[in-house]
């Protein structure tokens, strides 16, 4: 009888591991939504009810830079909805263009892959600009 009770307890132990990690993904995600409602209230000033969903990009936007570094962007994009291609109109990148004598470049409609190259360049370059800091004098 030993032995099979030797032999279920790896399957039950792997299961049981599992499921930890199940719940640390689940409490993880339940701490990003409650840190974005939070921001909401504390960094935006919006009243404790309101939609994270419904706030303007720029509201998203102010979220991110709060929360970049508790959290990683890429899961406070999601959880906020917030396209990481919001950039081309937004008045800080524009600025950004203008201040650095940059030109900024659109793919013709429908083909995205004129530009491909040069927009993963330019993603990396976002990111050091405005997720990490780096570059915004």
């Amino acid at each position: 009888m030993a032995d099979k009770a030797d032999k279920r307890l790896p399957d039950e132990s792997d299961m049981l591991l599992a499921k930890i990690e199940e719940l640390k993904c689940q409490i993880k995600k339940l701490e990003l939504e409650k840190d974005i409602l939070e921001g909401t209230v504390e960094i935006l000033k919006k009243d404790p009810g309101v939609d994270p969903k419904n706030l303007t990009n720029k509201e998203k936007t102010d979220l991110v830079d709060a929360l970049k570094n508790k959290h990683p962007v890429k899961e406070l994009l999601v959880c906020l909805r917030l396209a990481r291609s919001g950039h081309y109109r937004w008045a800080g990148w524009l600025s950004r263009i203008e201040k650095y004598g940059l030109k900024q470049s659109m793919s013709r409609k429908a083909c995205p892959q004129d530009n491909a190259a040069c927009e993963g360049f330019l993603g990396h370059v976002k990111i050091e600009m405005f997720i990490t800091g780096h570059g915004t004098e």
